[in-house]
């Protein structure tokens, strides 16, 4: 197998890698620590920033 390195072209500044955002996961121990008080409000919060941020011609990479 030969693995090349990943070239990313376009703007920098509009790639963005995101893991572990724990969406649905209903454990206190996830949402509490981030500073919510439940997973409905986590899960809310962290659509309502990737909307604000994101837009069509990001570059996504959601890592687990």
């Amino acid at each position: 197998m030969n693995l090349e390195p990943l070239k990313i072209t376009g703007d920098p500044a509009n790639t963005f890698v995101w893991s572990d955002i724990h969406l649905g996961h209903d454990k206190e121990f996830i949402y509490g620590p981030r500073g919510f008080k439940s997973v409905r409000e986590h899960d809310a919060e962290l659509e309502k920033r990737w909307n604000e941020t994101l837009n069509d011609e990001s570059r996504i990479f959601l890592l687990g």
